[in-house]
């Protein structure tokens, strides 16, 4: 739970706004520490039952659909290129598109500066 709660508190006012966001955060932290842990595809969408459920049990007012079908939950401090670490925001990714363009950014840059090139590809549930 540390983990979540480490995670959580990595965004500020600007970027966690409303409620709605903050819930998107959480989902996400949880995701991160529990879900990506799980390998069988049933104690997966268990998982995700659970945390809709958990979710609406507190009348925070989002579906399963909400939260798993209609939009991938994705929070990262990566996506403005060239910030320095310590003035980097913790925010969400609006587009995934836009991210896997933007990974795909990073991958360019480090084959550029590396002697050890790269070749990878960025799928959305490796992301």
């Amino acid at each position: 739970m540390s983990k979540v709660f480490q995670g959580t508190l990595m965004a500020v006012p600007s970027t966690c706004p409303n409620k709605d966001t903050m819930l998107r955060l959480w989902v996400h932290e949880a995701c991160r520490v529990f879900h990506d842990r799980l390998i069988n595809g049933e104690d997966k969408e268990y998982f995700k039952r659970m945390l809709a459920e958990l979710v609406n049990k507190h009348g925070l007012g989002a579906s399963y659909d909400d939260l798993f079908v209609t939009r991938t939950i994705v929070f990262g401090d990566f996506l403005r290129m060239g910030i320095e670490r310590e003035e980097r925001k913790y925010e969400e990714v609006s587009d995934t598109g836009k991210l896997v363009a933007l990974l795909e950014d990073y991958l360019d840059e480090y084959n550029l500066a590396s002697t050890n090139t790269l070749n990878l590809v960025f799928f959305l549930d490796a992301v």
